[in-house]
């Protein structure tokens, strides 16, 4: 099931080995120039005088970089569509350097897949539909103690819009500051969409992505229409907001659905 994982951790390994001749050369180059006292230090190791730090640096670094490797590989395979979080995974994988910090005798880019894998694996689903969740609680900002609004036979889901002084007197438009939050609230509706209905998930992602790019392009001015809908549901830009509005239906499914997966809430109620 995961061979091709497995391919390319070897692959992975076999750059690392060729990295660590490599090092074990110019560490014993390092060494010899670090024994010489500077009266005495030969002209042929000059270049490699007070570089022995600097190669343990990078080799940590290029240990490191492997084990993020094994991480996106294995949090990109269970993911799906997106990516998961595995917080705990750099931790699982600290056995595999020394006291030092460097990479230890036992480096192995299978043996880590072998960790990862055995640990998430067996409740990736689960885990991805619980992060999903999260992600949607976190962008539109639920509290279990607040009930939104219902307006025309939909549920409102406001997201308040920053606007410093000048921009409340003046503009017309929200700040561009705000951009990174509305398009992770556009990114985690469609994700959300896309597991309560198969048949919407390519249109709410599209939807999301054509928020995102009109929010660059012209700062998210607040013209009430322009920026939806993601799916069946409505987005209206105010100056100070900007609502999602999610018909009625559809909101009680996405209530079961937190219900049943966010970790964020005591109580959902959408």
């Amino acid at each position: 099931m995961f061979e091709h994982l497995y391919q390319t951790a070897d692959l992975v390994q076999r750059e690392f080995d060729r990295a660590a001749g490599a090092y074990r050369v110019l560490l014993a180059q390092a060494n010899e120039a670090r024994e010489c006292s500077w009266d005495r230090l030969p002209v042929q190791l000059a270049p490699f005088n007070a570089t022995f730090y600097q190669l343990e640096q990078a080799w940590t670094k290029i240990g490191r970089g492997c084990v993020s490797a094994m991480i996106d590989l294995v949090a990109t395979a269970l993911g799906g569509g997106t990516a998961l979080e595995l917080p705990e995974a750099k931790d699982l994988l600290s056995g595999f350097f020394d006291e030092e910090g460097l990479p230890a005798d036992n480096f192995s880019c299978r043996a880590m897949l072998d960790a990862l894998l055995a640990l998430y694996a067996p409740d990736a689903g689960q885990l991805r539909l619980q992060q999903i969740a999260d992600r949607f609680v976190s962008a539109f900002r639920l509290r279990a103690d607040e009930v939104p609004a219902t307006r025309g036979g939909a549920v409102v889901l406001d997201l308040s819009m920053y606007l410093d002084s000048i921009s409340l007197k003046h503009s017309h438009r929200q700040e561009y500051s705000n951009h990174e939050d509305l398009s992770r609230a556009a990114r985690a509706l469609a994700e959300v969409l896309g597991e309560l209905d198969a048949d919407l998930a390519h249109q709410a992602a599209t939807h999301a992505t054509h928020v995102a790019t009109v929010g660059r392009m012209n700062q998210w001015k607040p013209v009430r229409d322009l920026y939806g809908p993601i799916g069946p549901v409505g987005i209206k830009a105010y100056k100070g907001k900007v609502e999602f509005l999610v018909p009625q239906a559809l909101a009680q499914r996405l209530n079961v659905f937190l219900s049943q997966h966010a970790t964020k809430l005591l109580r959902q109620s959408v």
